[in-house]
């Protein structure tokens, strides 16, 4: 038992592949990665960028694991999920008990906040055997905006280096494509991140002019 508990006893990052979760890997001192696979309509694209990450990350190794099935919950343009992360936290929960899932004092709703994930974690600790390590679920980037942590990742990393990353990593509701649409919300916000950290034209990352989107 003790063996098992002391491989339990350790950190685990939920990675997606847009920029909160990649700059997370680098600012928390690339700890493990897990993506879950839950076959909702962006996995395709996640996937792939994830392993355009592995190309280009040092020693980044994310581990898969196979999920519930929520396809059939999505709802509207943004493929919305309820409840998303209370099955992706129980699903890290098995691989370490100190969980980061990354969202950020602008990206605040339902599961997805400071308040939701103490009660995820009371939850699960309320569960647990009297053997089994105390389980905290949190973010590094409560306080930060999405610009932020761009800023953070700029002036702590090479430019060239940061810029390859960022290019990489994706974040869009496009599922139709494996870059970047730059015709949806998710796009904007991204592009608006970018330029406010001061890089220069990042609007030519987007398959579409993501300045010329109508809303």
């Amino acid at each position: 038992m003790d063996k098992i508990m002391n491989e339990s006893n350790k950190e685990i990052l939920c990675f997606s592949g847009g920029i909160d979760s990649v700059v997370a890997y680098h600012i928390l001192g690339y700890p493990k990665t897990l993506y879950v696979m839950m076959s909702h309509r962006y996995q395709n694209k996640e996937l792939t960028c994830i392993e355009e990450l592995k190309k280009v990350i040092p020693h980044f190794e994310p581990t898969f694991y196979h999920g519930p099935d929520l396809s059939k919950f999505e709802e509207g343009a943004k493929a919305y999920i309820s409840k998303r992360n209370f099955h992706l936290v129980l699903c890290a929960s098995h691989f370490g008990n100190h969980i980061y899932v990354c969202g950020n004092k602008e990206d605040i709703f339902d599961d997805n906040n400071k308040k939701a994930y103490e009660i995820m974690s009371d939850a699960m600790n309320a569960t647990q055997s009297p053997k089994e390590p105390t389980i905290t679920i949190e973010s590094p980037f409560w306080d930060w905006s999405k610009t932020d942590i761009v800023k953070w990742f700029i002036d702590n990393y090479p430019k060239d280096y940061v810029e390859h990353i960022l290019k990489t990593s994706k974040s869009c509701y496009d599922a139709e494509t494996n870059g970047q649409c730059g015709a949806c919300e998710s796009c904007r916000r991204k592009y608006v991140a970018l330029k406010e950290a001061g890089l220069k034209d990042t609007h030519k990352w987007f398959e579409k002019d993501i300045r010329k989107w109508e809303k």
